[in-house]
């Protein structure tokens, strides 16, 4: 009996091929695979259908995403999602229509900050100038001028470094005004992109307004505070950065961010130097909560401030650690020097100038803080983008 599938035999004891198999079908297999480069024809080969079906997939796909509807929320079925991507879209939108807010309500204002800017650049490419010509002048004339009226070229050295530091001191006089003249142009900047509304209502921060604030802007609004927004307010910043670009700018700048989390950045010790030393330098001192900001109250940030003396957050959120107390002499973050620090944080180290441009700046990025923070704090909240500069 023959076995099934097994050929017959032929008249001569040679297997009979296949019904519709040829005759050279071997030959002409090995003949296609030299031909087609042997393995990869024959990968080849199977290739067609899996592209096919890719390619079918991605036509259900698209014809699924033009459903009359689907982004808007019209025709989705109830129990339906959003999808990730249609979010995202959305989130992009807003973020675009936001920057068109801010170049469409400063654009009145871009010639006049060009040229404010330009004025500003140019008094102080003069100021550079000047400066260095001033230290040409010192360092060409520097030996007469210390050996005295018996050097022969005395007053000539002293006539030449007078004028030049009458022009440095007529340069600096004019780069001052220049400066304050762009920094009123930056304020009314500021000022008409909150006017486009940038100051909104929000019922995820208890209904308390916040102001927002481009990434480009924080040199201008917490450093600067062009326009003296946070020195005529009696409420420091509270600064909601979802991107954590605050902090990094802060840290940056040389200013002091201590997370709030790490026990020896929030040691006594390690607060008490903080804060003076910010004092004294005129910086911000910036506590990090990450994204715990919803449980921390008034109470719990107020800890490790009140280990260092009893009250002291009181004084420093009142601001009353900067005023020197009625019947005293000096202001009252002098009580948290001690004898030994004399050589760095004597009286002489202190300045009332760079005692004003202190600030104190809680960080956050979630958007959700605190009840007791968005109510005791001025609210920031950082946005991408700026005025199209």
């Amino acid at each position: 009996m023959r076995r099934r599938g097994a050929a017959a035999a032929g008249p001569q004891g040679q297997p009979q091929r296949p019904r519709g198999v040829r005759a050279d079908a071997p030959v002409a297999r090995s003949l296609r695979w030299a031909r087609g480069g042997g393995a990869a024809a024959a990968g080849a080969r199977g290739r067609p259908a899996a592209v096919r079906r890719a390619r079918l997939r991605a036509s259900r796909r698209r014809v699924e995403r033009r459903r009359p509807g689907q982004i808007e929320g019209v025709g989705r079925r109830p129990h339906e999602r959003p999808r990730r991507g249609e979010f995202e879209a959305w989130l992009e939108d807003q973020r675009l229509e936001g920057e068109f807010r801010r170049k469409d309500a400063t654009r009145s204002l871009d010639a006049e900050h060009e040229r404010a800017r330009a004025t500003h650049e140019a008094a102080q490419g003069a100021l550079a100038r000047a400066r260095v010509e001033l230290r040409d002048r010192v360092r060409e004339h520097g030996e007469a001028l210390a050996a005295g009226q018996q050097h022969a070229g005395w007053r000539q050295a002293q006539q030449a470094c007078e004028s030049a530091t009458e022009r440095a001191a007529r340069a600096e006089g004019d780069a001052a005004a220049a400066q304050a003249c762009l920094d009123a142009v930056l304020a009314k900047r500021l000022d008409a992109a909150e006017a486009a509304g940038e100051v909104r209502g929000a019922a995820g921060l208890h209904g308390v307004p916040w102001r927002e604030v481009p990434v480009c802007c924080l040199n201008d609004v917490l450093l600067r505070d062009v326009g003296g927004r946070i020195a005529g307010s009696d409420r420091w910043p509270l600064l909601i950065d979802p991107s954590d670009c605050g902090k990094k700018f802060l840290a940056y700048a040389g200013c002091s961010v201590l997370n709030f989390w790490r026990h020896e950045d929030m040691d006594a010790g390690h607060v008490r130097t903080a804060l003076l030393a910010m004092i004294r330098g005129g910086g911000v001192l910036a506590v990090d909560l990450c994204c715990f900001a919803g449980g921390v109250s008034r109470d719990l940030l107020a800890e490790p401030f009140d280990q260092v003396r009893a009250g002291l957050f009181d004084d420093l959120a009142s601001r009353a650690l900067l005023a020197t107390p009625k019947g005293e002499h000096w202001p009252l973050f002098r009580r948290l020097v001690r004898g030994e620090e004399a050589a760095s944080f004597g009286l002489e180290h202190f300045d009332d100038g760079r005692t004003a441009r202190f600030k104190f700046v809680v960080v956050t990025s979630t958007d959700s803080p605190h009840q007791d923070l968005v109510q005791g704090f001025e609210v920031l909240r950082v946005v991408p983008g700026g005025f199209g500069e």
